[in-house]
């Protein structure tokens, strides 16, 4: 990603899965922060 390792909410240091709920929201283990970590859906827009 554009933010690089680490420990900050927009930063993952070893991600070792994913998955999406029934919302969309993005989940993913975080091994080497012992997190999970999630991001939700953001409706973007894209004018064409």
């Amino acid at each position: 990603g554009g933010n690089g390792e680490g420990n900050q909410s927009n930063q993952l240091t070893l991600p070792t899965s994913l998955s999406f709920d029934n919302e969309e929201n993005l989940y993913v283990a975080d091994e080497e922060n012992h997190r999970i970590q999630k991001f939700e859906k953001i409706l973007v827009l894209k004018y064409f």
